[in-house]
């Protein structure tokens, strides 16, 4: 969120400046004021979004496949000896062998 309120205030500031000296005939004659201006937001919005901690979408595909194969497992006909656990702290399901 920072980035972007940098990115807002020198898009501000830049707009001040640009209008004290150019006024505002200026401003809307130049081209290049306007590209400075969205370009101070665009790059700093883009630098919010580069620095953004996103879970990986290989990491998430893992771990559905990994719950998908455990509840496969479970509901799977079970050899004798073979119980169903529960793990409450990792809540996932797996087969353990009685020894």
């Amino acid at each position: 969120m920072f980035p972007i309120l940098v990115g807002f205030g020198s898009a501000l500031l830049f707009g001040l400046f640009a209008y004290g000296t150019y006024g505002l005939d200026g401003m809307t004659e130049y081209a290049w004021v306007g590209m400075v201006f969205w370009g101070l937001i665009v790059s700093a919005s883009l630098v919010f979004i580069v620095n953004r901690k996103i879970p990986c979408g290989v990491c998430r595909l893992k771990e559905r496949v990994r719950a998908l194969r455990y509840l496969c497992r479970a509901l799977a006909p079970r050899r004798s000896g073979e119980r169903i656990h529960f793990c409450s702290h990792k809540g996932t399901l797996y087969l353990r062998s009685r020894v």
